[in-house]
């Protein structure tokens, strides 16, 4: 008698994309307590979009959307990839909306930034926190 395992395939795919899913979600969350909260926006930006099948993988994606997540990751000027202060290009100042000092500030140049490796910290730690991960009951 020939068996179709056309409905088993389905399950597993199925709860492969609920597992990756459940990953990416802690992910999000992992990073989301890292993140710089200045102003709210970097930390909304973090998410992730549902999982799927692609071939013989299930895969679900997280992203920061907000243009400064790298500079907030790995830095910028002294602290980052170029170890240089950061100038001017289009004008004689860099201009900064910055409420603790007051509102907007200019300088001739900054420093920069340190590296607060919000994301790539949980990249780095995957390893030890996704056996912790609370999978889908099969």
């Amino acid at each position: 008698m020939p068996i179709d395992t056309r409905d088993l395939e389905r399950a597993l795919e199925d709860y492969a994309v609920l597992a990756v899913e459940s990953m990416a979600n802690e992910f999000m969350v992992r990073a989301k307590m890292r993140v710089p909260r200045a102003s709210g926006q970097l930390w909304n930006s973090i998410d992730f979009w549902y999982g799927t099948i692609n071939g013989n993988a299930a895969t679900a994606q997280v992203f920061a959307e907000a243009e400064h997540a790298s500079y907030q990751d790995e830095g910028t000027g002294i602290y980052g990839p170029t170890g240089e202060r950061i100038y001017p290009t289009n004008s004689n100042v860099l201009a900064f909306y910055w409420p603790p000092a007051g509102g907007t500030v200019f300088f001739k140049s900054v420093a920069g930034t340190p590296a607060t490796n919000f994301w790539s910290d949980v990249v780095d730690d995957f390893d030890s926190w996704v056996g912790d991960v609370d999978l889908p009951n099969a």
